[in-house]
C-alpha cells in the first residue's frame, strides 16, 4: 500500500467514495509464466468507478505518486489494471437522518 496524503485529500474533496481504494495499493506476484509482475489502478479506473470529473492536476500527480512507487521495478514487469470502465454500480450510500456523532453512537 502507498499513501499520499495530500493527493488522497485532493481526491477525496472531489469523491468521498474514493476513500474506497486508499491508500493506493500494488499487486505484486509472480506470474504463471515465472516472472514477478505487479498490477495496479491507473487514474482512468478511479474516473469511471467514481464517474469523476477528467482532472490533468490531479493525473498528473497520480501518475506521479506511481512512477515514485515503481522505482526500480522492471518495466517488463508493470502493468496497469486492464480494465477502466467500472460500472458506477456496487458502492451504496445511504443518508442517515442522524448528524455523524449520533451515527457513531448508534453504531457503537
Amino acid at each position: 500500500m502507498v499513501s499520499a496524503p495530500e493527493l488522497e485529500a485532493k481526491l477525496l474533496a472531489e469523491n468521498q467514495r474514493v476513500a474506497v481504494d486508499l491508500p493506493f495499493k500494488v499487486l505484486a506476484f509472480e506470474h504463471e509464466s515465472g516472472g514477478p509482475k505487479t498490477v495496479y489502478n491507473n487514474f482512468d479506473y478511479l474516473v469511471s468507478r467514481y464517474q469523476s470529473a477528467q482532472n490533468s492536476a490531479l493525473r498528473q500527480s497520480y501518475d506521479n505518486v506511481v512512477a515514485q512507487t515503481l522505482v526500480g521495478i522492471d518495466q517488463t514487469a508493470q502493468s496497469k489494471f486492464d480494465n477502466d470502465a467500472m460500472q458506477p454500480d456496487g458502492l451504496i450510500t445511504i443518508d442517515s437522518v442522524y448528524d455523524f456523532d449520533t451515527t457513531m453512537r448508534r453504531v457503537y
